[in-house]
């Protein structure tokens, strides 16, 4: 077992001596998607947890049907999904065309919660096997938002931070004041769509609504 800490605001790791021992190697990482002047540091080393987190009080995701992300296609396939699983199930005659309100009829009701329950379930596999499902943060490595108010401000910022790399790093001028505020206005934007995450999702889901009516 190995665990990785990046630390990218100092140049420096403090390390117990109980740990220092099981310090497997440290390295500084150039990346290149990285706009800052600074690159961080990498410290690897083994370490053996006494206790395990506790998962219990974590929130488990699970995946539901995402009506908005369905094409003309999804919703044909949708629909024949449907027809073909609705055939397969029996309807309980004698219970639906008994025109008593008031029927306390055992063998009734089972025959009516069943059919309903099969119904149901047949809606949801017509569903699971047709619509595109939504997935968890951790899945899911877009970020809304990210085209429309992100990826033109870090063209930019990319493009002036490799003009200051060939500029040999230049603390001041022109080329680090533009390089600077390119890099200022990426991260207020990345900032922008995380808060208004939810905001960005509703709209985008209005603007599907409207546009397919």
């Amino acid at each position: 077992m190995y665990l990785q800490f990046w630390y990218g605001a100092i140049d420096h790791f403090i390390v117990s001596s109980s740990y220092y021992c099981h310090v497997l190697s440290y390295n500084v990482r150039h990346e290149t998607d990285n706009c800052s002047d600074h690159d961080p540091l990498c410290l690897t080393f083994d370490a053996e947890w006494s206790s395990e987190p506790d998962i219990s009080s974590y929130r488990t995701f699970h995946s539901k049907l995402s009506w908005h992300k369905a094409n003309s296609d999804h919703i044909s396939n949708y629909k024949q999904a449907l027809q073909t699983n609705s055939s397969s199930i029996k309807q309980p005659l004698p219970a639906r065309t008994r025109k008593d309100v008031l029927c306390c009829h055992k063998e009734h009701a089972r025959l009516l919660n069943q059919y309903s329950s099969d119904t149901i379930h047949s809606c949801l596999n017509a569903g699971k096997v047709s619509i595109p499902e939504t997935c968890s943060k951790s899945e899911n490595k877009s970020l809304p938002g990210w085209t429309e108010y992100v990826a033109t401000t870090r063209s930019r910022s990319i493009f002036w931070h490799n003009i200051w790399l060939d500029c040999g790093r230049p603390r001041c001028g022109a080329v680090a004041d533009t390089m600077h505020r390119t890099r200022a206005a990426y991260h207020y934007s990345i900032r922008f769509v995380r808060k208004n995450e939810a905001a960005i999702v509703k709209q985008r889901f209005a603007d599907s609504v409207l546009s397919s009516t």
